[in-house]
């Protein structure tokens, strides 16, 4: 029994923050560092605060531009 192909994996290029910026407003995925531990949320580049909104008080160490919504794929006879 093989494992199924994910036909809508994405990967993400991350950018390191601050020496990379978008260059236009636009929500993205920042990875944060913040009491001790690192996740990820989406975020709003404010391009002309230069800055991402919501967490200004937790270091942001890179930012990724948001993937394609999910779009379902028709599975073919030999992937079932």
């Amino acid at each position: 029994m093989g494992m199924k192909k994910c036909r809508n994996e994405i990967r993400l290029k991350w950018h390191p923050y601050p020496e990379e910026k978008p260059k236009q407003a636009r929500n993205c995925i920042v990875s944060i560092f913040s009491d001790g531990a690192e996740f990820t949320a989406s975020s709003w580049w404010d391009s002309k605060e230069k800055q991402f909104e919501n967490f200004l008080d937790s270091v942001i160490t890179a930012w990724a531009y948001m993937p394609r919504p999910y779009k379902k794929v028709k599975e073919t006879e030999e992937e079932r």
